[in-house]
């Protein structure tokens, strides 16, 4: 390969993911940015879309569809459109990845354990916190993320280099 390939830029962080390796590597740096855990937002992606960026649900009650790696629910465009200051594509990768770390970084905010987060993210803020409420603090969907990310190899990120 020569230098110049994205092949030879990026690591290929988890070859089991099957995103391309630019994508991972750009999730891994937004993770860092914003320090969530690497491999639970993986988890996240596997529970939401697993891995398919042009992934579309249209199975809410309310109206509402979810779009993209990270499920974006369509009530929520018009604020993205606010917070990143340009026209919403739903389909745009990018957009889609820099949308929900947003959000997941929010509810980080919100909680201080990643079962928390996960249930601010799935549900909204005040769905997590009527269920702690309840004394309820996972969920099968927190659950889920979790057992992914716990059974992926733990990469440090003083261990990743962008070469």
């Amino acid at each position: 390969l020569d230098n110049d390939s994205p092949e030879a830029e990026w690591v290929d962080l988890y070859p089991e993911i099957p995103l391309e390796n630019e994508v991972e590597f750009y999730i891994y740096e937004k993770c860092k940015e914003y320090g969530l855990k690497f491999q639970m937002v993986l988890g996240l992606i596997y529970a939401e879309s697993e891995f398919n960026h042009r992934c579309r649900d249209n199975k809410n009650t309310n109206g509402t569809y979810d779009v993209g790696l990270f499920q974006i629910n369509s009530n929520n465009f018009e604020w993205m459109e606010r917070v990143f200051g340009k026209k919403w594509d739903e389909y745009m990768l990018y957009d889609n990845i820099d949308a929900g770390l947003y959000i997941l970084n929010y509810a980080q905010s919100v909680t201080d354990n990643e079962h928390g987060m996960l249930m601010v993210y799935n549900m909204g803020e005040t769905g997590a916190k009527k269920k702690w409420a309840e004394g309820v603090l996972t969920t099968p969907y927190s659950r889920k993320v979790m057992e992914f990310a716990d059974n992926l190899p733990k990469i440090e990120y003083n261990e990743v280099k962008n070469e």
